[in-house]
């Protein structure tokens, strides 16, 4: 039996329901009652009244009838008197905020007429809730079920600017209401026929019989109910697969740079736990939070001082605080280099913001997407349009928090004047914060970065916080000083004096700046012997400043180690400075390991020590966000960009000389033979296998950038270097490149510059070198066919050290995932899908809203067809003579919708057949004559186009008999209940017949393999009869197509007998060759 539903349950939903609420609503709210809601609805009638827009209020008497039983249950069984006030309480507003714009608070009184016919009549089952403690639980349900409700209304309603953003607050509010009243309505269901068993339970004459009776009760209430959970937990996994690949979709749009990816990276670069706590209970910072009247905090300090550590904390503390705080949270790292290269700048910012709004608000996310849904990617990043979509989305929120670290290293076209910063700044203060409301403010800005004579002007009258002061700061310092100290002391057996010394040492000269410690301490820690530590602690030795810091690094990196490790440290530090984005360890590896000019990898020329061991503290290695801390996959960057700057002007690394040396080795390895048309998929993967592709991703991206460097770098830096940079590249272009000039074809340099001038006219004619991505796709999908299980360790070892774990990338040279990629193929085709076809319908439910399309263009046809309301403005009415069904049958198969409507509303049917045993129905007459947005009506309406009717008759059927793809894949989406095994074979054999391999799809990616195991034997039985037509009928090209569909479908009922590929069995023979002799 289940336990007893105590008033924890129910306190525990309002509570929920609770923390969404601002503190002026739960104060309006928690006295409110259907006294006043009454009175609410009267003055709302006597203000509309005169100007002749009386609305029927009676549509609520249900609801609020409904409303008065479960308040009156809650209290007599569960002794809880007021939660009910909080639902009475968002009533009153919505009715009060709709009563605004009529047509608004139609749309209202029907979604509570609705819910009403839901509620009615509850209070009958009261003796039920007494006599059965597991029947409390729907009780449970139904309160849980009307919070959620309104919830939702408050949503729509209670939002600032409430009227501009409702069409798209109402889409949001509807995908969240139905679910919510088919809830209610099998939990009503149930309650009807358990007051059945009830009635049953009381006449039983005999006392043991009634308590047989109430256990099977107990035991079909639980079963019901688990039943009712497991069918809605399924409905809502569907509902959540279908908003992931809509906020795929909008992601893919706006491309972000990785803001999770480098909020991890920050975060765990806390070497003390307890770093920078201190700042959550800084009173300027709480007054920050919980809105104190300045809604902009400006917290600065010297570079090098911690902040984005720092300010990790704060987004940390934020997030996982989101639902106390009841609002928006956002963050920006301006100061962190992206993975793959793009600048830092406003546009990225705004890009990033949108992308996590989306994710937090399901208004917004509906607002975004239709703003988006038809715009290709250049229009969605041009940033007057970004601002705009910004503006919209921050004003609609009750309370947003936004945190922008390293602000001053914001990138624009003038790094002198500040100009990007600039503008971030003033566009905060004129668009964002000038529309705060109230004084305490909706929308705070948290401004983190150093005092460059320019942000500090603009923020000189908000509350600020330097780090460089800050007592609590510098104990941080401190703390982090200490337990590296005590590293130090364990590694070298010191005693507690040498200890103490090095923590006084290292304290005295910081100066509040964590990095200087930090870079002292990890150089200290990693000396060889005792006699070295107490060499570096020597007066002349010590560091004073951070240069001098790097200085003793260098010396240990560059100066100590015999020569073989010291050319490593030297190129490996020379390949991160001159990146064009980060590098993964395993990209740093594949450059010792691979040999462009011998076509091969050695995997034994691998670095056996780690990034860290050959570089010291120079470098850090950052565990990757998608594959946590697997060591090829680790990112390694400098410590910190004043690393770099050091290197190069200690002249330790080259920078120039370095990019024409990169420039060198891209352009030698992506004109090697193992890119050529030559080889073929087994050659490919014999390569891939050694690691010969691992630098792939790099080197075709970034080439040209290192090229770029070279030619605009300062002359005389390396002539015979910098030649050959330049004839290389240009062997580059004559290879893939899609023209070639004519002159100089036989590579004789009379100068430089009509060289580099040939070169950038060659590039941009070209438009790039399309041509190598034609091949890149080729290879990667050999190298994708690759069974890692099947190779011995050694191969497999090198392929994952090399080529990393993901091995599906996207083919969009500028999409991150081009280089990051996927594990998993569905994944991967999900993302690109979102690159080829960016166009998507705006209607909710439709197909075409995950599938898209490929431009505007095709998006503008679907809308027409599929979701034209106008289509036929005839409304002749047949006289009463029982011919109003024929109408219904006549209007559909014309395509007459307004007549559809009218006989529908009219109360004629929409799914009688025209003869008592026939199977044409009005869908489908539709779907046979290709009427798409009728078929989508009726759809609406709660008809399900792949049912089947008299005679194997289904609008799907007809759809593929008339090869009509769209309208097939909109009735195969929205198909309403679990198809049955005759459904599936009339489908499939339809396709067979047909000879369609895009339906097939549809159908096969939807269907387990013991759902096609279980038809086969009727569909071979079919396709045979089908092949002996084809074939004397002379049809061979439609019998070989059938013949390769037939393959899919038995590759699908039985996946261990194919390849990979799908076209060839197991047994190693092609289906080209099977045809040729007959095998199939």
């Amino acid at each position: 039996m289940m336990v007893d539903i105590s008033s924890e349950s129910f306190t525990r939903s309002l509570d929920k329901f609770k923390r969404n609420l601002t503190d002026e609503q739960k104060r309006n709210f928690s006295s409110c009652n259907i006294t006043e809601v009454n009175k609410t609805m009267q003055e709302i009638q006597d203000k509309i009244g005169p100007d002749k827009k009386l609305r029927n209020f009676t549509r609520l008497k249900k609801f609020l009838e409904g409303m008065k039983q479960v308040e009156e249950l809650v209290t007599i069984f569960l002794n809880v008197s007021e939660v009910v006030a909080f639902v009475w309480g968002p009533i009153k507003l919505a009715l009060m905020v709709a009563t605004t714009r009529i047509n608004t608070l139609e749309m209202l009184l029907e979604v509570y007429h609705e819910l009403g016919e839901v509620l009615h009549g509850v209070g009958k089952y009261d003796r039920l809730f007494k006599n059965h403690p597991d029947a409390r639980e729907i009780l449970e349900t139904y309160f849980y079920s009307i919070l959620e409700f309104h919830h939702a209304v408050l949503e729509v309603f209670a939002r600032p600017g409430w009227k501009r953003l409702f069409d798209y607050a109402w889409s949001a509010f509807k995908t969240r209401f139905n679910p919510i009243i088919d809830n209610l309505k099998r939990h009503r269901a149930l309650l009807s026929d358990e007051k059945l068993t009830v009635v049953i339970e009381e006449i039983q004459e005999s006392r043991d019989v009634a308590n047989i009776t109430q256990q099977q009760l107990s035991s079909d209430i639980k079963k019901q109910l688990d039943e009712i959970k497991q069918s809605l937990k399924e409905k809502d996994i569907e509902k959540r697969d279908s908003l992931l690949k809509e906020r795929h979709h909008l992601v893919t749009k706006f491309e972000p740079l990785e803001y999770n990816a480098d909020q991890h990276r920050a975060y765990s670069q806390r070497d003390v736990p307890c770093s920078g706590d201190w700042i959550l209970e800084d009173p300027r910072f709480k007054s920050w939070v919980n809105g104190g009247t300045q809604s902009v905090l400006y917290l600065n300090g010297m570079p090098g001082s911690g902040k984005t550590t720092l300010v990790s904390r704060i987004v940390e503390h934020m997030l996982s605080h989101r639902k106390d705080l009841n609002g928006i949270v956002t963050f920006f790292y301006f100061g962190r280099r992206s993975q793959h290269g793009s600048h830092k700048t406003a546009n990225s910012m705004l890009r990033g913001l949108l992308t996590q709004i989306l994710d937090q608000d399901d208004t917004l996310r509906e607002y975004i997407f239709h703003r988006c849904s038809h715009l290709n990617k250049p229009d969605i990043h041009r940033e007057p349009f970004l601002q705009e979509l910004a503006e919209d989305c921050l004003s609609g929120q009750q309370r947003v928090w936004i945190i922008l670290d390293g602000l001053d290293d914001c990138e624009g076209v003038s790094e002198v004047d500040r100009t990007e910063s600039r503008r971030v700044l003033e566009w905060f203060q004129s668009k964002i914060l000038s529309r705060n409301t109230t004084q305490n403010g909706s929308i705070r800005l948290l401004i983190l970065g150093q005092r460059d004579g320019h942000i500090d002007q603009m923020l000189f009258q908000h509350p600020g916080i330097n780090l460089d002061a800050t007592e609590s700061h510098i104990k941080d310092i401190e703390t982090f000083t200490r337990s590296k100290a005590a590293l130090i002391r364990t590694r070298f057996s010191l005693d507690p004096s040498a200890e103490s010394q090095i923590v006084e040492k290292v304290a005295a000269t910081s100066k509040g700046m964590f990095l200087y410690s930090k870079v002292v301490l990890e150089n200290l820690l990693s000396q060889d012997s005792v006699a070295d530590l107490e060499d570096e602690l020597m007066q002349d030795n010590f560091p004073q400043v951070l240069d001098e810091a790097y200085e003793r690094i260098a010396i240990r990196v560059f100066n100590r180690p015999p020569p073989a490790r010291r050319r490593s440290a030297e190129q490996i530090l020379s390949w991160i400075i001159c990146s064009a984005r980060k590098l993964r360890w395993r990209e740093i590896q594949s450059r010792f390991c691979i040999s462009p000019e011998e076509w091969a990898s050695n995997f034994k020329k691998r670095r056996v020590d780690t990034c860290k061991v050959l570089c010291g503290s120079f470098v850090e290695a950052e565990p990757c966000s998608d594959h946590g801390d697997t060591p090829s996959e680790q990112i390694i960057s400098l410590v910190h960009e004043t690393a770099g700057s050091y290197l190069a002007h200690t002249g330790r690394v080259r920078i120039l000389e370095d990019h024409a040396r990169t420039a060198i080795f891209c352009s030698q390895y992506i004109t090697s033979h193992p890119f050529t048309s030559e080889l073929n998929a087994l050659a490919i993967q014999e390569l891939a296998v050694t690691g010969f592709y691992g630098f792939l991703d790099y080197a075709v991206a970034f080439w040209h950038h290192h090229f770029e460097r070279v030619i605009n770098g300062e002359s005389g830096t390396n002539s015979d270097l910098e030649a050959e940079a330049l004839q290389s590249s240009k062997r580059v272009l004559d290879i893939w490149g899609s023209s070639q000039p004519q002159d100089q074809q036989d590579g004789n340099l009379i100068s430089e510059q009509p060289v580099q001038s040939d070169i950038e006219r060659q590039y941009q004619a070209a438009g790039g070198i399309h041509d190598i991505h034609k091949r890149i796709i080729s290879i990667r999908k050999a190298i994708e066919a690759i069974d890692l299980s099947s190779l011995p360790d050694s191969h497999r070892i090198s392929f994952l050290e090399l080529n990393g774990l993901a091995k599906f990338k996207c083919p969009n040279l500028r999409c991150t995932k081009f280089f990051t990629g996927f594990c998993d193929e569905h994944d991967r085709d999900l993302h690109v899908q979102a690159h080829e076809r960016p166009f998507k319908c705006l209607v909710d439910g439709c197909y075409a809203r995950v599938t898209g399309y490929s431009t505007s263009q095709a998006l503008d046809a679907h809308t027409k067809r599929f979701h034209d309301e106008d289509s036929g403005t005839t409304l002749s009415f047949p006289k009463q003579s029982g011919r109003e069904v024929s109408a219904m049958h006549d209007a559909a198969r014309q395509g007459n919708l307004a007549l559809v409507k009218a006989l529908y509303a009219a109360g004629i049917p929409l799914n009688l057949p025209i003869k008592p045993r026939g199977g044409l129905t009005p869908m489908v007459l539709a779907a046979r004559n290709g009427h798409a947005n009728v078929c989508e009506y009726f759809m609406r309406q709660g008809l399900d186009g792949c049912k089947r009717t008299y005679g194997d008759i289904s609008p799907a059927v007809e759809a593929i008999k008339r090869e009509d793809i769209e309208l097939f894949r909109c009735l195969w989406h929205k198909r309403k209940e679990a198809f049955d095994r005759y459904q599936v074979q009339s489908l499939v054999i339809s396709v067979l017949r047909q000879g369609l391999q895009e339906p097939l799809e549809e159908l096969l990616k939807d269907l387990k393999p013991e759902q096609v195991r279980a038809n086969l034997p009727t569909i071979l039985d079919a396709a045979s009869r089908i092949s002996t037509h084809n074939l004397a009928q002379r049809k061979m090209a439609l019998y070989q197509t059938q013949r390769r569909l037939l393959h899919s479908i038995v590759g699908r009922a039985f996946p261990p007998l194919y390849e990979a590929d799908g076209c060839t069995l197991k047994n190693g023979i092609p289906l080209a060759r099977q045809f040729s002799t007959g095998l199939v």
